[in-house]
């Protein structure tokens, strides 16, 4: 089940639906993962092991990166030293940030984002946002640049 949410990303309001289930949305984001054909750049402050180290998740990135994706993560300055490693593992090029980012997204071939709201109207999850919105789907590569370019 979903609900309709507005979410202010990077000084834009979008209208956008919020998953409720949380192995629908990791099921979905797999499925934009493994869809991916050029760039997967993920940004996370908390590297949520329940996401990250989900089968579903790590088969999606298997198959990307054997499509020869390249896949970079963003980190928050958390301890996830297993699921960094892992994802490492498979193919992913994950570097630590110095601070925890403002935003939890994933942008999968500049075309379409996922956009993750930690501790969402009181709950230990998340919710989740997919967007295939040009304009915004920019904005999020402009930031996830800015902040590579800060390491």
């Amino acid at each position: 089940m979903s609900r309709y949410w507005i979410l202010n990303l990077l000084g834009v309001s979008l209208g956008i639906n919020a998953g409720d289930d949380d192995d629908t949305y990791i099921e979905e984001y797999a499925a934009l993962v493994r869809e991916a054909n050029s760039t997967i750049w993920i940004v996370s402050d908390q590297m949520p092991s329940t996401v990250y180290e989900n089968p579903y998740f790590v088969e999606a990135l298997i198959q990307a990166r054997t499509k020869g994706v390249n896949i970079q993560i963003l980190a928050g300055p958390v301890k996830t030293k297993n699921t960094i490693n892992l994802l490492r593992r498979k193919g992913a090029f994950v570097r630590k940030l110095q601070h925890f980012p403002k935003h939890n997204y994933a942008v999968i071939d500049g075309q379409h984002a996922r956009i993750e709201e930690t501790g969402f109207q009181g709950r230990i999850g998340c919710a989740q946002y997919i967007i295939h919105d040009y304009i915004h789907v920019s904005k999020l590569e402009n930031n996830f640049r800015a902040l590579s370019n800060t390491l």
